[in-house]
């Protein structure tokens, strides 16, 4: 995937659908990835803060679950002309590659939080080689993703995604989108009784708070959707005025559900189970899963419905750095190692807000330099308002 190249406004510009066919990226997906960037890295480095709590108004929506879900939309999207080009050996094969690629990333993150824990003993949130027996120990467990800590864990959930789509990407492509949507939902369901077995470990028993087997579910369907994007119009499906108003409602329903009696205990004999059950984020709580779909088809509509009016220049370093999201977030997880390991310990108030900046500042940076300019132009063009 390239970077975006600057917008210029056509006499006529296309229209979304026709932007697609001419093989342009569509800018409200760009945008939405790199929302949930900035959201994550609020939350990793200035947890707490006013401009954490503003940027995220909405309960149990999150910029994990968005970016979980849009990577499994956009590798969707793109694993049908992979297969079409290189057949599904081939794509598969890239599949592989990715998989390898981001767990070689994930075991030297994990190296470089043991380093630092060597170096900040003091530091609670890095693994220490005295939890897994010594060096040795550590390193097996860490080659065996074994070892997990706080904002890296979702690397290794990503190898595991990546090998699931693996699977589904050969069914699908087979036309057994059915048996995937089957066996997603099955595994959902054991994997919300037993969740232990299915959340990888941080050490000393202590378990990662990513269960693989609940969060598979958010990432397939997204996969699934993002497979029969192109051949069932789903672009336009979503981007509806019906979508927008159905999905914002829902929105709204299962957060005002969420709020009286998971948060308020309207009925605090199933307070506990509720919360756990619906809106728990280890687990992938039902409630959460439909909360990350609802905001998702809300924000893209309300986007697509922006951008086909007006060319949105303030958003397109969010844009930018969307479309390299996964790039963006291995600086992030370094930088989120780094931080502790200078500070000594957890930093809040104002200097945590102006970490989070200088970060997304380094990200934004670290993607100009490594990709340049995109080569294919995006859908940001706005596309001309109908004569009054």
């Amino acid at each position: 995937m390239a970077l975006n190249q600057t917008t210029q406004v056509l006499p006529n510009p296309p229209t979304l659908t026709s932007a697609a066919k001419l093989g342009r990226r569509d800018a409200a997906i760009d945008t939405i990835r790199g929302v949930c960037i900035v959201l994550m890295t609020v939350s990793h480095l200035a947890e707490g803060t006013v401009v954490d709590k503003v940027l995220h108004p909405a309960p149990w929506v999150d910029g994990a679950s968005g970016f979980v879900l849009m990577s499994g939309l956009v590798l969707g999207l793109v694993q049908p002309g992979r297969i079409s080009r290189v057949g599904l050996r081939g794509a598969e094969i890239q599949l592989a590659r990715r998989a390898l690629l981001l767990y070689v990333i994930h075991v030297s993150t994990v190296f470089l939080a043991l380093g630092a824990g060597s170096l900040a003993p003091t530091v609670d949130r890095f693994p220490h080689t005295g939890d897994h027996g010594g060096w040795p120990g550590t390193v097996a467990a860490t080659l065996l993703l074994q070892v997990n800590p706080a904002d890296i864990d979702i690397l290794s959930l990503y190898v595991i995604l990546l090998l699931s789509a693996m699977v589904a990407a050969a069914l699908l492509a087979r036309g057994l989108a059915w048996l995937v949507a089957l066996a997603s939902i099955a595994l959902y369901v054991v994997a919300s009784t037993i969740p232990a077995a299915f959340t990888l470990p941080i050490g000393e028993g202590h378990l990662s708070k990513f269960n693989w087997g609940a969060w598979q579910l958010l990432f397939l369907s997204a996969f699934v959707v993002g497979w029969f994007w192109k051949k069932r119009n789903l672009r336009e499906v979503l981007a509806s005025r019906g979508a927008f108003t159905l999905a914002a409602g829902l929105w709204f329903v299962v957060t005002l559900v969420g709020v009286l009696f998971a948060r308020f205990g309207l009925a605090p004999a199933i307070q506990p189970a509720l919360t756990q059950a619906y809106y728990d984020k280890t687990d992938q709580g039902l409630g959460r899963f439909v909360l990350s779909w609802v905001a998702f088809v809300t924000i893209y509509a309300g986007l697509t419905w922006l951008m086909r009016r007006r060319a949105l220049r303030a958003l397109a370093p969010v844009e930018r750095l969307g479309k390299r999201s996964l790039a963006a977030f291995v600086v992030l997880t370094v930088i989120t190692v780094l931080v502790p390991l200078i500070a000594g310990h957890e930093v809040d108030g104002p200097l945590s807000i102006a970490i989070a900046a200088a970060a997304l500042l380094t990200m934004y940076t670290y993607v100009l330099l490594r990709y340049g300019r995109e080569r294919v132009p995006s859908t940001v063009v706005p596309e001309q308002a109908p004569a009054r």
